[in-house]
């Protein structure tokens, strides 16, 4: 299929053109504007974008060109007015090909991709995305995960696992709070999913490190935001938040959820949200939570680090045996 656009604004709410799930396609974009928070998305397969004339225009808010050229996708430019560092090769015109030279063009809902193109210097460095975490390093040598604290076997599975690692000071920080990105985070790790998309949320960057793993879980019913176009990623998770998700991301893995115990015995069963009680009654069956006293499950409390690598690690216990 072959679409020719002329001479007109196209506008997206996430990506203007977005050929994630597209094959065999070639759009031609001949003295257009492309708005919205990001320009092309060419991640489906031999797909072909071709961006002409002196007056088309790219005005995207934190992303430009997302190209996965491994499945044969091609995007060329020639003239144009575009931002950053791609105003220096498009009068001349370039490809994203396959080819010896590499060049980094600003990426969109994932960590920067290098894309291969034909005749470009490759010896601009590589940017470094800002990551609240590091590689972990091997073997675990976090300074404050002391032997026998109650949570040091958990955080070694994590880390093993690389689900959990640290920051850049070398710390864990186990009693830090946790960001409802990095649990999404968590999660699309443990699947081993890998699917470049972006979200329907206004506050999720296309260039944050867990904005694949939103996208990833809004589209399987895992997690939700606080309305359709506020997710909060930076907010602290609270303990309730966090089983929730775990349990969608259960029942979507085809785990048996209908386990429920009896939360009688707790005090402050009454602060918990409506959708969440039924989870944590499943947690506590399962054996993956326990309250923070024996009176009390603290389910609007914020979930520290520790406490959701001992979760984790409970959840991933059967699979390990």
């Amino acid at each position: 299929m072959t679409l020719n656009i002329n001479n007109c604004i196209i506008p997206g709410a996430q990506c203007a053109l977005n050929l994630y799930n597209t094959e065999n396609c070639t759009v031609c974009v001949t003295d257009s504007t492309l708005t919205g928070r990001a320009a092309v998305n060419l991640c489906g397969a031999h797909n072909r974008v071709e961006l002409r004339g002196d007056d088309t225009a790219v005005n995207a808010e934190s992303g430009l060109f997302t190209v996965d050229p491994n499945k044969d996708n091609i995007l060329l430019i020639y003239g144009g007015s575009y931002p950053e560092d791609v105003s220096d090769y498009a009068a001349e015109g370039y490809e994203c090909v396959p080819a010896d030279g590499r060049y980094t063009v600003r990426t969109i809902s994932r960590p920067p991709v290098y894309i291969p193109i034909a005749g470009i210097d490759s010896s601009k460095p590589d940017p470094k995305p800002e990551r609240p975490e590091t590689t972990p390093p091997v073997p675990m040598s976090y300074p404050d995960i002391q032997t026998g604290a109650w949570y040091h076997d958990a955080v070694s599975f994590v880390h093993s696992k690389s689900l959990m690692s640290g920051f850049d000071d070398g710390s864990f920080r186990p009693e830090a709070h946790t960001a409802r990105g990095m649990i999404a985070a968590v999660l699309y790790r443990l699947d081993g999913a890998d699917t470049p998309n972006l979200s329907d949320f206004q506050d999720v960057k296309p260039d944050a490190y867990y904005a694949n793993a939103v996208a990833w879980g809004a589209s399987n019913g895992i997690i939700s935001g606080y309305s359709a176009d506020i997710f909060g990623p930076d907010d602290p998770i609270t303990r309730e938040q966090f089983i929730a998700m775990l349990y969608r991301y259960a029942a979507y893995k085809g785990h048996d959820v209908s386990a429920r115990a009896d939360l009688s015995a707790y005090t402050d069963t009454d602060a918990l949200s409506a959708y969440a009680a039924e989870n944590m009654k499943w947690a506590v069956a399962a054996h993956l939570i326990a309250g923070m006293t024996d009176a009390t499950l603290g389910g609007n409390l914020p979930a520290t680090r520790a406490q959701v690598a001992c979760v984790l690690a409970r959840f991933c216990a059967p699979a390990e045996e």
